[in-house]
């Protein structure tokens, strides 16, 4: 079954596309199981997430020189069925042959996470925030690249684009740290068309 939504608006390319030219250089990797409170808007309007962690908890950095371009994130658009899916992925690098890049490789292939990652223009994406991200095989190869760019990818087809952050760079600078709470709405699961808003 297809689904079809209105085109209501266009994008000009003269005025907004030297915003959206390269990523900073950094990515937060963040544990599922560390979420406590989120709210997504989605919709042919919408495309937004606003989240915050349990109390100490935040994400992780990865870093490169920002004279690089190293780190990436693209997101690939499928159609199964009249059904559109997006596959996210995220680009890293490690490097190094001691025992801190092989625990952090085990790391990424073995953990549940989630990623974000900035603009240059100050967007920050979070991609495969519903079902998390996995590396996609590699060759590591210490001589000469001195390890390898590690890709994540999307552990199942997500149902949207990566979403945009809703709160502000400094939740991103902060590592997602101690954001303080916000309203969410919460469905009382009688399927009728009320809810309520309470504070989390």
């Amino acid at each position: 079954m297809s689904v079809f939504i209105d085109l209501i608006k266009g994008f000009d390319l003269e005025c907004e596309g030297a915003n959206f030219r390269k990523y900073f250089q950094n990515v937060v990797l963040i544990n599922r199981k560390d979420l406590k409170d989120y709210s997504i808007n989605s919709s042919s309007t919408l495309n937004s997430i606003l989240f915050n962690l349990l109390e100490s908890k935040s994400g992780y950095l990865f870093r490169t020189t920002d004279n690089g371009g190293v780190i990436n994130a693209d997101f690939s658009k499928s159609e199964k069925n009249g059904i559109v899916t997006y596959e996210h992925k995220i680009e890293i690098a490690v490097t190094g042959v001691n025992e801190n890049s092989k625990t952090m490789l085990k790391q990424l292939d073995m953990a549940n996470y989630f990623g974000a990652i900035q603009f240059k223009d100050g967007t920050i994406e979070i991609h495969g925030f519903d079902y998390g991200l996995k590396t996609s095989n590699y060759t590591y190869t210490p001589q000469g690249l001195g390890g390898a760019i590690i890709s994540l990818v999307s552990k199942y087809s997500e149902y949207d684009p990566p979403y945009v952050y809703a709160g502000n760079e400094a939740d991103f600078n902060n590592l997602f740290l101690d954001i303080p709470v916000f309203l969410a709405g919460d469905f009382n699961q009688d399927f009728s068309d009320d809810f309520f808003i309470q504070q989390i």
